[in-house]
């Protein structure tokens, strides 16, 4: 029942070119639209009704905004969602990749998170690449970055985590939590089994507080990567 409330009311406020933000009528905003594919995607991966449709056009969307955005961190989420939603044409698998390899090369500057949901977008793309040359290239490069993101982990004790770098503008990228969340979630499924990711299983338990983090999309990140980490 909430699931299709929220269902009902995403597809209501969806904007005419595609896109969300945070009200029925304001402009669409790119992080907002990556965050609520990715959760229509979900919704139609569990059987959801509906969610399929409004997802294609937030891809659509996202496709366009590839070319807009300038900065390789929010480009880098951006891609993320396009590619676990996996919806892909001619055109728009040219953009992205374009877009991928462009990143990849300006990698250096990325914060943890953006870092993160690059390589997970590399992984997620390499699952829908042709085989052959193309996909082992997209899934080394998601390898080489899960390797660096490994050897920026912050190790305390038993727990292993990665902090915030203070260059993003909105507050999931700034958080601790859904840092090592994002990151946890590429070690996984790039090396599957490593000891670090143990560790930031530990952390992140030992960051609740009382049933739950410290807000709601915090809570939802870390269930979601914890919840990848009892499937493995």
């Amino acid at each position: 029942r909430y699931v299709n409330f929220g269902l009902q009311k995403l597809i209501r406020y969806q904007h005419d070119d595609g896109g969300w933000h945070w009200w029925e009528f304001d402009e669409s905003d790119p992080y907002i639209t990556a965050y609520i594919v990715y959760g229509l995607k979900v919704a139609d991966e569990a059987g959801y009704v509906g969610a399929e449709a409004p997802m294609r056009r937030g891809v659509s969307y996202l496709v366009n905004q590839l070319g807009e955005e300038r900065y390789a961190r929010a480009r880098a989420y951006l891609l993320w969602a396009l590619a676990y939603a996996d919806v892909w044409n001619e055109d728009s698998w040219a953009k992205a990749a374009a877009s991928m390899s462009a990143v990849y090369q300006e990698r250096e500057k990325l914060d943890a998170f953006s870092l993160a949901s690059l390589g997970l977008a590399l992984q997620r793309a390499s699952e829908s690449a042709p085989e052959g040359e193309a996909r082992d290239g997209l899934a080394g490069a998601a390898a080489e970055i899960a390797d660096q993101l490994e050897a920026r982990a912050i190790r305390r004790g038993i727990g292993v985590h990665w902090a915030p770098e203070g260059r993003a503008k909105y507050s999931w990228l700034n958080n601790d939590v859904e840092v090592t969340s994002q990151v946890m979630r590429l070690l996984m499924a790039v090396k599957p089994g490593v000891d670090t990711v143990d560790g930031a299983v530990r952390w992140l338990m030992a960051m609740r507080e009382g049933k739950s983090w410290r807000s709601t999309k915090d809570t939802a990140s870390a269930v979601i990567a914890l919840t990848e980490y009892l499937e493995q």
